[in-house]
């Protein structure tokens, strides 16, 4: 066999398995370029290997790819950056603990979650273009994380089954209304929302555990109705403490930072029921930053002008 023959040959037989890879159901592979250990390109985005059982998938819209992907390298953990989701049984058959779409839109009516799923987050998404998502309905959670994004309402969870805990951080909501619809939530986080009422919790006998971080929230008599067992308050100028003392499932109160004058009743009436003081660690604060004051002051390194 001349050169030119073994040439040709050896052409045809390169063609022939990228053909045969491609139509085999592994095609993706037959475009990634493995860029560094963790890092390998795509034709349509790449993934990335991070820390122990986790992988990031960005840019890739075909989502027999993501599966494959995710099958391959069967990891705990998976997020998807920019990716469209538009087949709903794109997780059927594949377990992952924890789910993240970030910058992600899911086109697909209904999505069926990965089996033992534990958390799942949307992280700076766009609302309508995930159809607000509708898409949750019908399924139990046990943690859903909504970060950075702007939720006019919760009207979307009516249909959700039970979350065990829902968290809101750095989100933007415009109103609780529709959290009512929701079968059972226990456990209600929300930092740095920019929410100002929470009336929609008056009557929730299902939540047992409730944080406010660093919201407008001014008024919390609507828990005064409900069956919380622990509350954090941090950060919110609330008018007044008086609601907690009605509380009558309260067991466990942490408070700091909150903008309201202390009122003497009430602190006697909550040590009374839990045995300590809302006040306690403002006072902490201040005692602390007092003496810190004077001493400045008396060694000298405080100027004038601070004085």
């Amino acid at each position: 066999m001349n050169k030119n023959t073994k040439r040709k040959t050896a052409f045809f037989c390169c063609v022939i398995l990228a053909v045969a890879a491609f139509f085999g159901g592994n095609h993706y592979s037959v475009f990634a370029e493995t860029i560094t250990q963790d890092l390998v390109e795509i034709d349509d985005g790449f993934y990335e290997r991070l820390e122990d059982d986790e992988i990031s998938l960005t840019g890739i819209e075909n989502t027999d790819t993501i599966r494959k992907i995710i099958k391959k390298e069967k990891p705990k953990t998976v997020e998807l950056r920019s990716c469209t989701i538009n087949d709903p049984n794109l997780f059927d058959g594949l377990t992952i603990e924890n789910l993240r779409f970030n910058y992600a839109s899911v086109k697909a009516k209904r999505l069926k979650m990965p089996a033992g799923l534990f958390e799942l987050t949307f992280e700076n998404c766009d609302a309508e273009e995930n159809q607000n998502f509708r898409f949750l309905k019908g399924q139990n959670y046990s943690v859903i994380t909504f970060r950075r994004m702007d939720i006019d309402n919760l009207k979307f969870m009516k249909g959700i089954g039970t979350i065990e805990s829902l968290y809101f951080d750095n989100t933007s909501i415009g109103s609780l209304e529709g959290i009512d619809t929701v079968k059972k939530i226990y456990s209600l986080e929300l930092s740095y929302t920019g929410l100002d009422d929470i009336s929609p919790l008056d009557g929730n006998i299902d939540l047992k555990c409730l944080t406010l971080h660093e919201t407008n929230v001014d008024d919390v008599s609507p828990l005064a109705n409900t069956n919380i067992s622990s509350l954090e308050l941090f950060g919110s100028p609330i008018k007044s403490y008086e609601p907690l003392t009605r509380m009558d499932s309260l067991k466990e109160l942490s408070a700091s930072d909150n903008e309201m004058s202390y009122d003497p009743e009430v602190e006697a009436a909550l040590i009374s029921k839990l045995g300590s003081s809302p006040w306690k660690k403002d006072a902490a604060k201040i005692k602390e930053k007092v003496q810190t004051i004077a001493k400045e002051i008396t060694d000298g390194s405080m100027t004038e002008r601070e004085k």
